[in-house]
């Protein structure tokens, strides 16, 4: 196992790798690149600051990173933003970060990521290549992939979880990564191009369990960006997938804390490289190899990174550490409601139960009229769902119970990461 420190010592190591780097399909056809044909394809590149939007093909790979070899920084974006986004990003950040790049002191450029936008404005979020491959390497300290492995990289390379557990680790091992043929191939990706891992959020992992799509040959399956249901844990285990969850933010470069006892998948340990403390609110503090470099504000380039006086990150989730030692989540202090009477209601507490009863995550409570209110989707019965808010509320004081239901025609709004959007639906 190597621990790189920059994207050209990465390619470097591929110079004379005749293994198979990524597999991808054009037309009925499903073509390998070997490493070594990626490393020449990477350095004949031209590079340039740049927006790119971060769709699953080999030509994005090799122009992230003949740019950021180059030493110029990018911006992925998600390959289905529209052209007035894509414009509008390109003409307020391209200017800023060319002005950035040339008073760096680094000889690499930066990647830059959106929040996943738990929040109504999503920030940009500055990473190096060495921050990236800190958080790689200390995942794969954790979790090990190698030259027998497939990884499926299904998730979003521009979100930080897709990029490093989807296409970073793979190819910093010397795995075979399958490109994905997008969402309207996310059903049958599995049995098309037979992965040994696949790194997932909860709800691509529900549907693929639902339609009965994930391949025989798979044994590794990661969840993240969002806590995976009980129900959904379960599934897997039950098909004999090997099944972790792992906890990190965009602005740690994703990994911190990883699955460590398969028996207990939400019991996670601090990955190598990592320091986490719980402050006395509950906040989860953290010190890692892999945090950001800062924010890229458009008024003012990047912003000094946000950190305690003793120096650590708050991460704006709460844990608490077990007797074991172990890392459990118990939510965002953002999902946090506080009541007219100073009282407190924990979202993913009241979310968690309900979606226990009623066997789908497709509810999220909000804050409306200064007491909770629960938002379901239509296609859920209604005397169902009153019958779980009734079970609910008997465990609580008349102020923190659900006073209202709200019917909401389809699907919950969610990011593509899989998180429900709550910003949204309280506005």
């Amino acid at each position: 196992m190597t621990k790189f420190t920059s994207f050209l010592e990465l390619t470097d190591s591929w110079k004379n790798c005749s293994g198979s780097a990524l597999i991808y399909s054009e037309g009925d056809d499903k073509i390998i690149l070997t490493y070594h044909n990626l490393y020449e394809k990477i350095t004949a590149a031209d590079s340039r600051c740049e927006v790119i939007r971060a769709d699953h093909s080999p030509q994005t790979i090799i122009r992230i990173f003949a740019d950021v070899i180059g030493g110029h920084d990018i911006i992925l974006v998600d390959e289905n933003t529209s052209d007035t986004v894509f414009d509008q990003v390109s003409e307020v950040f391209l200017p800023l970060l060319e002005r950035e790049e040339s008073k760096a002191q680094h000889s690499e450029g930066r990647i830059l990521f959106f929040t996943s936008g738990t929040t109504s404005r999503s920030r940009a979020v500055v990473l190096s290549t060495r921050a990236l491959l800190a958080s790689t390497w200390g995942g794969q300290s954790m979790l090990p992939c190698g030259r027998a492995d497939i990884l499926l990289s299904i998730l979003p390379l521009s979100h930080v979880y897709g990029f490093v557990c989807g296409l970073l680790w793979g190819l910093c091992n010397g795995a075979r990564v399958a490109l994905g043929r997008g969402d309207r191939h996310i059903i049958d990706d599995c049995r098309y191009f037979h992965p040994t891992i696949l790194p997932a959020v909860p709800t691509a992992a529900d549907l693929l369990i639902r339609m009965d799509s994930l391949n025989r040959e798979l044994k590794i399956v990661l969840i993240g960006a969002a806590v995976p249901s009980a129900e959904t844990l379960r599934a897997l285990q039950m098909r004999g997938l090997r099944t972790y969850t792992g906890y990190g933010l965009t602005e740690t470069a994703s990994g911190l804390a990883i699955t460590r006892d398969l028996s207990d998948p939400l019991a996670l340990y601090v990955c190598p490289g990592t320091e986490l403390k719980i402050a006395p609110d509950g906040e989860i503090l953290v010190r890692t190899e892999g945090l950001m470099e800062g924010y890229l504000d458009p008024a003012g380039g990047i912003l000094s990174l946000p950190l305690t006086e003793d120096g650590w990150f708050a991460t704006g989730d709460l844990g608490r550490i077990d007797e074991r030692g172990a890392l459990r989540i118990t939510g965002r202090k953002k999902d946090m409601l506080v009541l007219p009477d100073g009282n407190k209601v924990s979202c993913l507490e009241y979310e968690s139960y309900l979606s226990q009863m009623l066997d789908t995550s497709e509810l999220c409570v909000i804050l409306a009229e200064g007491r909770p209110a629960l938002l379901y989707s239509s296609r859920i019965r209604r005397d169902l769902v009153e019958k779980a808010v009734h079970s609910l509320n008997r465990h609580y004081p008349r102020s923190r119970q659900i006073a209202r239901i709200i019917a909401r025609e389809g699907a919950l709004p969610r990011t593509r990461t899989g998180k429900i959007m709550r910003w949204m639906l309280e506005r």
